[in-house]
């Protein structure tokens, strides 16, 4: 059973730390999330420095809808390999899921940050995008336009690094009229155009600190 295998292990040889790598990926295969978890945390006892383990378990936490938990798991890895900005990208997919959308992007901004590439623009549009999704009132608010155009400006970014994973996301952006756009502009009172930009202040968008800027086409 994984509870006589994982108090064998706690005095185990470092050996077995792969063995438990193998186990838990069973486990998994199993659909025995749980009990992975159980198996992982020994192994990481027995070696904290196993990517493998890692990002196991941030997966088995993930499998049991354990976000939260995921996610420190997964920023573990990150810390053992801050140069692999997929595991950033994975931080803040997690994120997305178990809503807490202010983690999801700063984690897809440090993806940004340390590769440039259109995978991890299409995250931080991703972040935008399922937001949006998530908060948008029926009709169409104000708040829900910005958040809406920031998701669409960073699909385009994506897209022009050669990245269209989320390609229909943008293509349904365009084609629901839910942007912000010229008309939406010339209804702001003076005070916001003097500023030159607009960010939402609604509480479902409160995380939200990029601004949207005026084009200059407005």
């Amino acid at each position: 059973t994984t509870e006589i295998y994982t108090l064998s292990l706690h005095d185990a040889l470092p050996i077995y730390v792969s063995y438990g790598l193998d186990y838990a990926d069973r486990l998994l295969n199993a659909e025995r999330p749980e009990d992975a978890i159980d198996v992982l945390k020994q192994v990481i006892r027995q070696d904290n420095t196993s990517k493998v383990a890692y990002r196991q378990l941030a997966k088995a936490y993930d499998r049991s809808e354990m976000f939260q938990q995921a996610s420190e798991s997964y920023e573990e890895l990150f810390k053992l390999d801050p140069r692999d900005f997929r595991v950033a990208i994975q931080v803040s997919e997690v994120n997305i899921v178990g809503d807490n959308f202010g983690k999801a992007i700063r984690w897809a901004e440090k993806a940004v940050t340390s590769s440039k590439s259109g995978e991890a623009y299409a995250q931080r549009a991703n972040v935008y995008y399922k937001s949006f999704q998530e908060c948008r009132s029926d009709d169409i608010s104000i708040d829900d336009r910005i958040v809406a155009s920031l998701a669409h400006d960073s699909f385009i970014v994506a897209e022009e690094n050669d990245y269209r994973r989320y390609h229909n996301s943008l293509v349904w952006l365009e084609e629901n009229e839910v942007l912000f756009g010229r008309s939406q502009w010339f209804m702001l009172d003076a005070n916001k155009k003097t500023q030159g930009y607009i960010k939402p202040d609604s509480e479902c968008y409160k995380w939200v600190e990029k601004k949207l800027d005026k084009d200059p086409n407005w």
